[in-house]
């Protein structure tokens, strides 16, 4: 296994933390369901059929509200980029604005 796809079980080609945190996911689900959806990623060799509609939306339900600390812990991104964003406002006054022309 290489360091740079530390941890991973072959979902991703590359490591990354939310990659890592998705493969907890899918995996901790995939062993305990009967197919998978077909927007998913498969493993090589996984031999499940494509999920129905109503499978599909149940695999994504529990998808979405897994627990991420429930599972192995994932190792933070060497290099991460987090912005913070802040949303101002101030009032519009139309009779400042100059009428020009290009």
């Amino acid at each position: 296994m290489s360091d740079e796809n530390h941890g991973s079980r072959g979902l991703f080609r590359q490591y990354t933390e939310s990659n890592c945190h998705f493969e907890n996911k899918y995996l901790s689900l995939a062993s305990n369901v009967s197919c998978i959806p077909w927007f998913m990623p498969r493993l090589d060799g996984d031999p499940r059929p494509v999920c129905n509609k109503a499978d599909a939306k149940f695999f994504i339900d529990v998808m979405t509200n897994h627990d991420k600390n429930e599972t192995r812990r994932c190792l933070q991104d060497c290099t991460l980029l987090e912005f913070e964003f802040i949303a101002t406002s101030d009032a519009f006054d139309a009779g400042t604005v100059k009428n020009t022309r290009c």
